[in-house]
């Protein structure tokens, strides 16, 4: 799942490309993975999913609010026409262990949180 704010979510829906400071991370990431965006407030929202084709970018795509030097080209899966309200699946993820604090899980993972098959399967099911 990568976690962006609202501004970049409109550069990724352009583009079909999605960027990160944390190397680590997307080094991860591999060509035909399967990911989730999800947009900070004051959306707090899942909007779109992706399929990874490329860790390889001709031009990198300038987003605000920071260097995203590691970027992925993507394909739109499915985005979404009403954005799935990320409070209204809190207690079906099992990645959120203390439901009330739900916020904490998604805040300070440096905008891209590994999820388990079953929970990308559950906010899947939720599109």
């Amino acid at each position: 799942m990568f976690i962006i704010n609202q501004e970049n979510w409109e550069v990724v829906k352009k583009t079909n490309i999605i960027g990160s400071n944390n190397r680590n991370k997307v080094d991860l990431i591999n060509k035909d993975d399967l990911i989730i965006v999800y947009a900070i407030r004051p959306l707090s929202s899942i909007l779109g999913s992706f399929r990874v084709i490329s860790k390889t970018i001709e031009k990198k795509v300038n987003f605000s609010g920071g260097s995203f030097p590691y970027q992925l080209k993507m394909d739109p899966i499915e985005i979404l026409n009403e954005p799935i309200d990320i409070k209204s699946i809190v207690d079906k993820l099992e990645f959120i262990k203390r439901k009330d604090k739900w916020n904490t899980y998604l805040f300070g993972v440096k905008g891209i949180r590994e999820l388990s098959k079953k929970d990308y399967d559950t906010i899947i099911n939720f599109f």
